[in-house]
């Protein structure tokens, strides 16, 4: 399959967040009517998922587990289906949440300075999802899972990471290395540069098994936006995409500012868009 180097022109972010607690999970996937329905959109790229925020993979894994009601490969059909009529398909993981392990390592996970656990529920009987520390045992774990996708799926136009962010986190991993360090877990300037220490760790490591198998291999590392100023993690992009959805939070002034700065930026960039898993995808 010959597919240009360049960005495409009309790319689509296929959010497939997909709990354990719903039943027949691409049951009526159709690859010819999924991929007719991209080619009537006309959509030339289409990111498709790995492993979502719940912390299933959308195919057989050794590293991580699969949804426990999908029956097939999911991410392979899509793909293969896909390409054949000369669509991409960047492959999604999820980096900072990942609420199956969450659940079985809560050693793993964010804790604010004043002993909170962070994420996005305000109790632990609120829905939501929880936000891992890439300073624990989990970056192991998200390194292996990144080596495992690139070498099931080569052909995969692009590996999109998501959730990229460290704040000041005090679990008792970060607390030992601060101190090993020579860093004051008391001291709120240091939390900040350690944090960002760890921040930098992450996109060494990732990056390096997004590419272990092809150093060409795309990545994009998301967090909401294109931090602006903040130069020094750009050698681990490939290219720029530009979240920004004016009524989930961005806002409609987002878009054209972050536009504005990137066109100063020695990277292509593409806007992101958000869609739902439709009827090809669910049961």
């Amino acid at each position: 399959m010959n597919i240009s180097s360049h960005l495409p022109f009309r790319q689509v972010h296929l959010d497939f967040h997909t709990s354990e607690a719903i039943p027949g999970i691409g049951s009526a996937f159709r690859p010819d009517e999924w991929a007719q329905t991209l080619r009537e959109a006309h959509v030339n790229s289409v990111t498709c998922f790995s492993c979502c925020h719940h912390g299933w993979s959308y195919h057989p894994t050794r590293v991580g587990a699969m949804h426990p009601h999908l029956g097939f490969n999911l991410l392979r059909a899509q793909i293969d289906a896909a390409h054949a009529c000369g669509i991409r398909v960047p492959v999604y993981l999820t980096a900072g949440n990942n609420q199956r392990l969450a659940m079985e390592h809560p050693e793993w996970r964010e804790i604010t300075p004043d002993g909170r656990y962070m994420g996005w529920a305000p109790t632990p009987l609120s829905a939501g999802f929880s936000k891992l520390c890439l300073n624990s045992g989990y970056l192991e774990v998200l390194r292996a899972l990144c080596e495992e996708t690139v070498e099931l799926f080569p052909d995969a136009d692009g590996i999109f990471l998501d959730i990229i962010c460290q704040g000041q986190c005090c679990c008792p991993g970060c607390v030992t290395d601060m101190l090993r360090e020579g860093f004051d877990p008391e001291s709120e300037a240091d939390r900040i540069r350690f944090a960002r220490r760890t921040l930098l760790n992450y996109y060494r490591v990732i990056t390096a098994a997004c590419r272990k198998f092809n150093p060409d291999m795309p990545v994009f590392h998301n967090s909401g936006h294109i931090p602006r100023g903040d130069r020094e993690i750009l050698p681990y992009f490939s290219h720029l995409e530009l979240e920004s959805l004016p009524t989930g939070g961005w806002g409609y002034d987002h878009f054209p500012v972050s536009a504005a700065y990137c066109r100063k930026l020695p990277f292509e960039f593409i806007g992101m868009t958000h869609t739902c898993p439709n009827k090809l995808l669910k049961g």
